[in-house]
C-alpha cells in the first residue's frame, strides 16, 4: 500500500513542535550529504500565485518546503472543501518530496476567506523527525464585476456602433456573461485573450433615431476540478444596464419599419429633412432583398414605397446612396441605411437555463421567452413540463416564468414543450412544437462512515475494515483485527511468497513491493465476520456494489495507489498470486447519480480520506484485482 496524506493552502502560518514519530523512509546516507548537517525542519511556504485579488478559483493550493517532507501530513480545512492531496517535486525517483498540492473537488468558492493547517510535519530524513504543525490563509479571488461600458454613457451611438464590455479581473469559466439588447436584436460577443473585455456586436443594425437599451446578465457556476464540466449553476444576474440614443442618418429624419417583427403589409417609407425629387431618391434608394413596388411621395420629403406583402421572417435592408441631392443642391454626407425583419411563425428567442444544460438546480426556476409578443392563454393550453411538475406560471411581456411548487427531481431530464399553434400577436402560429431540454444536478448518496487513518504504511485493508465496522457500530482498533487476520510467514525468494487469500503478506510496515505487500478479501471478511456479518464480492458489477451501499452497507475494494504494475508469484503450493504495485484499499461510502448510472463514486481513503472518482476511473482501478470486495452489514 502506498501511503498518501491530505493537504492546503496559505501564506502567513504558525508552527508547534511534538514528540517524534517513527522513521518514514531510509534514505542512504551519502545522498542526503549536506541536508544531514543542515539538520533543518521542513518550512512550508504557499506556493500558489495568489493575486492582489486573491486566488484563482482555478488553481490548486501547492505549498513548497525547505526540506524533503514524510507522507504523514495531515490538513484541515475551514470552511470545509473536498479534494484530494498529492506530494510532488520529487528529489529521486518517488521519493523525499519538497511540494505538496491541493486539489479541491469542486473550482473554490469566491471571495472566500479559507484556513488551512498542516499538522504531522516532519522531515523524511532520518534521525531529523520533529513534527510541526503550519497555518496558512487565504483568500479566493471575487466573481469579475463590470468596471466600465464603452461608448459612455452620454454617448449617440451610430447605427453600426458595438459595445466594450470591461471588468474589474480576467473572466473564468466560473462565470458566464450574456448581453441582451432592446428593442430586441441578435447579438454576438467575444472575449479577449486576457479575459478582461467583451466585445457586443449586434448582428443587424441599430434603429436609428430611437433609444437602445444593453443589459448585461452574469450567471456563477461551480466546475468539477480541472475540467470544463458543471457542477453547480446559480440564478442569473443583471450586474449592469445601460440606455443610449442611436443618432439618426445625416438628411434623414426616420426610416420605417425597423426592428424586428414588422408586419408583411407594413409601409416602408423614409422621411428627409429636405425636399428632393421622386425620381432622384427612386435612383439613390435600394431595398434588399429585392421588393416589387413604386417609391411614391405627396410632400417630397416622405417617400413611401407601395408593395406586395413581404416574406415572413426576413432581414431587408434599405440604402440611401451618399450621392442623394436634394432639390436645394444639399446631398447626403454618406450612405444611410436601416434594417427591419418581418414577423414569421412563432419561435422561441431564448430560455434559463439553456437548452440541453446540464447540473441544473433543483431549485431554479425555467424561463421560456418567446419572439414575439404571444396570445398567453393560447400558450398556456400548449404548454407542457415532462416529467410532470406542478408550479406556478407568470408573464412579463414575452416571457413566461415557471416555478416549481417544491423542486425538481434530481439527475432528471426535463422537457418544457408548447405544442404546436402557438398564437402570435400577428397571426402566424408556431408551425411545430417548441422545447427546452435540461438535466438537473445529480443526487448524492452517501452513507456517514467515520474517518480512520492508517497505522501503519501498509495496513490500509485493516484501516478500511475499521472504518466499516466503527460505522455499523463496532468500536474497535487495527491491533485486534491485525490479530485475527495473521501473518503468512513465507519467506519471499525466488519468485515464491505468501498467500494474500490465506493471511498478510509481508511486513506490514514494509514497502510494497520489496518487503511487504498486503492482504486480500477473505481474510478482512473473516475477521469483521466476528463482529457484523460480512460478505466477499468477487467479479460483482457496480451497479451490484452500489445497490449494497443504497442499502446502507459499505463495501471495502481493491484498486490501486501507485502504478498498477503486475507484480505476480507463486506460493509453495504453486498457486498463482495476482498482484500489483500499490495495492490498496478504500472503503465505497457513496456515489453521485443513480446507483444504476453513476457519475461520480465516493470513498474513503484511509491516507487521503474522502476520494471521488469518475466512474470510468472507477471501473478501471476496481478492474486491476479482479473487482474484489467486502460488504460489512
Amino acid at each position: 500500500m502506498d501511503a498518501v496524506a491530505l493537504p492546503v493552502a496559505g501564506h502567513a502560518f504558525v508552527r508547534r513542535h511534538h514528540a517524534p514519530r517513527r522513521l518514514l523512509l531510509l534514505v542512504p546516507l551519502l545522498a542526503l550529504g549536506v541536508g544531514l548537517v543542515l539538520a533543518n525542519q521542513p518550512r512550508p511556504t504557499f506556493a500558489s500565485a495568489a493575486g492582489s485579488t486573491g486566488l484563482s478559483l482555478t488553481q490548486p493550493a501547492t505549498f513548497t518546503f525547505t526540506w524533503p517532507v514524510a507522507r504523514t501530513i495531515r490538513l484541515a480545512i475551514s470552511p470545509h472543501v473536498d479534494g484530494e492531496l498529492s506530494y510532488g517535486n520529487p528529489l529521486t525517483g518517488n521519493r523525499l518530496f519538497r511540494s505538496i498540492t491541493f486539489t479541491p473537488a469542486l473550482t473554490w468558492q469566491p471571495d472566500t476567506a479559507y484556513r488551512i493547517t498542516l499538522s504531522d510535519v516532519e522531515s523524511a530524513v532520518p534521525g531529523l523527525q520533529r513534527l510541526g504543525e503550519y497555518s496558512f490563509s487565504f483568500t479566493t479571488a471575487p466573481t469579475p464585476a463590470i468596471a466600465s461600458i464603452s461608448p459612455s454613457h452620454d454617448a449617440i451611438l451610430n447605427a453600426d456602433s458595438s459595445w466594450r464590455v470591461s471588468l474589474d479581473r480576467p473572466v473564468e469559466r466560473t462565470s458566464n456573461f450574456t448581453f441582451t439588447v432592446l428593442p430586441d436584436m441578435p447579438v454576438r460577443s467575444g472575449l479577449s485573450e486576457d479575459g478582461l473585455h467583451y466585445v457586443v456586436i449586434p448582428v443587424q443594425l441599430l434603429p436609428q433615431g430611437q433609444e437602445v437599451h444593453l443589459r448585461v446578465q452574469r450567471t456563477d457556476q461551480r466546475l468539477a476540478f480541472g475540467t470544463t464540466e458543471v457542477a453547480e449553476q446559480g440564478e442569473p444576474r443583471e450586474v449592469a444596464a445601460r440606455s443610449w440614443p442611436v443618432r439618426v442618418a445625416p438628411g434623414v429624419t426616420n426610416f420605417s419599419p425597423q426592428g424586428t417583427n414588422a408586419a408583411l403589409t407594413a409601409p416602408i417609407s423614409v422621411t428627409l429633412s429636405e425636399a428632393t425629387a421622386l425620381d432622384t431618391f427612386t435612383q439613390a434608394a435600394a431595398l434588399s432583398p429585392v421588393v416589387v413596388g413604386e417609391w411614391q411621395t405627396t410632400d417630397q420629403r416622405t417617400f413611401t414605397l407601395a408593395h406586395e406583402p413581404l416574406a415572413q421572417r426576413t432581414t431587408y435592408t434599405l440604402q440611401l446612396a451618399g450621392t442623394l441631392r436634394t432639390i436645394d443642391g444639399g446631398f447626403l454626407p454618406e450612405r444611410a441605411q436601416s434594417q427591419f425583419t418581418t414577423v414569421g411563425p412563432v419561435l422561441l428567442a431564448g430560455s434559463t437555463p439553456r437548452h440541453n444544460a446540464t447540473g441544473v438546480s433543483v431549485r431554479n426556476a425555467v424561463q421560456v421567452t418567446f419572439d414575439q409578443p404571444v396570445d398567453h392563454a393560447d400558450a398556456m393550453q400548449r404548454f407542457r413540463i415532462a416529467p410532470a411538475v406542478t408550479g406556478k406560471t407568470a408573464w412579463q411581456g414575452n416571457t413566461l416564468t415557471f416555478t416549481p411548487t417544491s423542486t425538481f427531481a434530481f439527475d432528471t431530464a426535463y422537457a418544457v414543450t408548447f405544442a404546436k399553434g402557438v398564437v402570435g400577436s400577428a397571426g402566424y402560429p408556431s408551425e411545430s412544437a417548441l422545447t427546452v431540454r435540461f438535466t438537473t444536478e445529480h443526487a448524492t448518496t452517501k452513507l456517514a462512515v467515520p474517518y480512520h487513518r492508517q497505522d501503519h504504511a501498509l495496513s490500509c485493508e485493516v484501516a478500511t475494515l475499521v472504518m466499516a465496522l466503527r460505522y455499523r457500530g463496532v468500536s474497535i482498533g487495527e491491533q485486534t483485527l491485525i490479530d485475527a487476520i495473521g501473518f503468512d510467514p513465507t519467506p519471499k525468494k525466488n519468485g515464491v511468497w505468501g498467500d494474500p487469500d490465506v493471511a498478510f503478506v509481508g511486513d506490514i510496515d514494509g514497502q510494497q513491493p520489496g518487503t511487504g505487500y498486503g492482504v486480500y478479501a477473505a481474510p478482512i471478511a473473516k475477521a469483521g465476520s466476528a463482529y457484523r456479518p460480512t460478505r466477499v464480492l468477487t467479479n460483482t458489477t457496480l451497479a451490484d456494489l452500489l445497490t449494497e451501499v443504497k442499502a446502507g452497507n459499505p463495501v471495502i475494494v481493491w484498486g490501486n495507489a501507485a502504478s498498477g504494475r503486475r507484480v505476480d508469484w507463486k506460493t509453495p503450493t504453486g498457486k498463482t498470486v495476482l498482484a500489483i504495485v500499490g495495492e490498496h484499499t478504500r472503503v465505497v461510502i457513496g456515489y453521485t447519480g443513480s446507483a444504476s448510472n453513476p457519475a461520480t463514486i465516493i470513498t474513503l481513503d484511509p491516507l487521503v480520506g474522502e476520494k471521488r472518482f469518475t466512474k470510468t476511473a472507477f471501473l478501471a482501478d476496481w478492474a486491476l484485482l479482479g473487482n474484489m470486495g467486502v460488504v460489512v452489514e
